[in-house]
């Protein structure tokens, strides 16, 4: 729940307002205004999250939201143009969504502190080409392009597609 309001608002910044428009416009049964409102949030869903940008497997990817009788749900739609709920998607799509939504809600700190990400195996369910989208998203996190600060992500792999190659110093390779 608090992941889904951290990307209507603070990613996509979609203004609360328009949730009470739109079960005003459902219930008085305007679907046409409904409709509109629900595209509104859908087209700030995708220039949020620019979803061909970060997931190479599928440049027409989109989550969005789709109204039923009494809420709204998130549904996927891939490029076959069929729309999915969560349930019917791997598991490693669901762990990289909710990664990537994570880290373009996280605000950081006012002081201009560095930070540490620290990761245990977020490798886990994704295939090869998701651990490398993966991986962009996190250097991005890492080295962003607005702030003139570093912060450093450190996680846990066994996988070689989460590895930058052209950066090998930043491997640490740990035996017991």
């Amino acid at each position: 729940y608090e992941l889904g309001r951290s990307l209507l608002f603070k990613v996509a910044k979609v203004d609360p307002s328009a949730f009470d428009d739109l079960a005003d416009a459902i219930a008085d049964e305007k679907e046409g205004y409904a409709n509109g409102i629900i595209q509104q949030i859908n087209d700030a869903l995708a220039r949020a999250l620019n979803f061909p940008r970060w997931w190479a497997q599928d440049r027409e990817f989109r989550l969005m939201v789709s109204p039923r009788e009494h809420e709204i749900v998130f549904t996927i739609r891939d490029r076959t143009g069929t729309d999915y709920s969560f349930a019917e998607r791997s598991f490693g799509l669901r762990f990289f969504l909710s990664y990537y939504v994570q880290l373009l809600a996280h605000q950081p700190p006012s002081d201009g502190k560095s930070e540490i990400l620290l990761m245990d195996e977020p490798d886990a369910y994704l295939s090869s080409q998701g651990q490398q989208d993966l991986l962009r998203i996190l250097e991005a996190f890492a080295l962003p392009e607005e702030r003139n600060r570093q912060d450093q992500v450190v996680y846990v792999t066994h996988s070689p597609f989460l590895i930058n190659r052209n950066a090998g110093e930043r491997i640490r390779v740990l035996d017991k």
